[in-house]
């Protein structure tokens, strides 16, 4: 059976790591990651993303050239961009291809990384996940509702610009590399789930991870 090292990075936008955030205390001269892995396959350390450092928990040992599954979170924690995140993974030295797994905002940075890096991208799954067109569905909301809603979506932890970032995206669309996607929203009768489906339906989120893996 193939073995998946899984990840969850603590970066802007991405799955949050209790007691660890961007330039925290514990970055202190980390042992090198092929080391923790290599004895464990366990891997909780911090590491220099340029000129920032950026908190990676792993779980899970992996074969050789078997996929890396990245664990992209939504708003809510501390961190930096997406070539940030390809610098953190880089330095920590865990190897590709990955396979990303992006929840609400963190889906729009799955689009992002996978259009940028797209030869160490094999598959993604979305999580009701953000999409480059988020602000042309936002037009559709009447404009009194609709103010409060855009306001809403740039108030978060990180003072992220949301709509920045999706015109940011537009662009990348056309780059996504070929490779399965699949795509699990909160609303669909099919998942009957809140927007944390991650939370409320892991069991649908790891068929559809292990559905990937199993394509590769």
């Amino acid at each position: 059976m193939r073995r998946i090292l899984t990840i969850s990075v603590l970066a802007v936008l991405l799955a949050s790591c209790a007691g660890a955030g961007d330039n925290a205390d514990s970055t202190t001269s980390p042992p090198p990651a092929a080391a923790q892995t290599a004895a464990t396959g366990e891997l909780d350390a911090s590491f220099d993303a340029g000129g920032h450092k950026l908190h990676l928990r792993c779980q899970g040992k992996g074969s050789s050239g078997s996929p890396t599954v990245v664990y992209l979170h939504g708003l809510g924690g501390d961190g930096s961009d997406v070539e940030s995140i390809n610098t953190l993974l880089e330095t920590a030295d865990v190897p590709g291809p990955y396979l990303l797994i992006g929840f609400s905002f963190g889906g729009l940075l799955a689009i992002m990384y996978g259009a940028t890096y797209p030869d160490q991208v094999m598959g993604m799954v979305s999580l009701d996940g953000s999409l480059p067109t988020d602000d042309e569905v936002d037009q559709l909301i009447p404009k009194d509702e609709r103010d409060q809603v855009m306001a809403e979506q740039d108030r978060n932890q990180e003072s992220v610009d949301f709509y920045r970032t999706v015109d940011e995206a537009k662009p990348l669309v056309a780059k996504v590399p070929d490779v399965p996607v699949t795509y699990m929203a909160a609303r669909l009768v099919e998942v009957q789930s809140s927007h944390d489906i991650d939370l409320d339906k892991p069991e649908l989120v790891l068929q559809e991870v292990q559905r990937i893996l199993e394509s590769a």
